[in-house]
């Protein structure tokens, strides 16, 4: 699992997070859970996502917490 930054915040099971991803100023993702128990959880369904190839903007907000950090990330095709 691949993690962004050492800046992350905690995720505790029944946390109401919300994960937006951005494309070339278009909003191709919109999610809200609460399923999620881990930051790892959140990533994993983040990068199972189909979303456009390139570069996207990442957000995730823990409204339960009210914190949210945004990233980008990087979607290419295998060979």
């Amino acid at each position: 699992m691949m993690t962004i930054g050492s800046n992350l915040r905690s995720v505790n099971n029944g946390d109401e997070i919300c994960v937006t991803i951005t494309c070339n100023g278009r909003v191709v993702a919109n999610v809200s859970r609460t399923q999620f128990s881990s930051m790892d959880e959140v990533l994993g369904f983040v990068y199972a996502m189909r979303r456009p190839q390139g570069m996207s903007q990442l957000t995730i907000r823990n409204r339960t917490q009210g914190w949210s950090t945004m990233r980008s990330i990087a979607s290419y095709r295998r060979a």
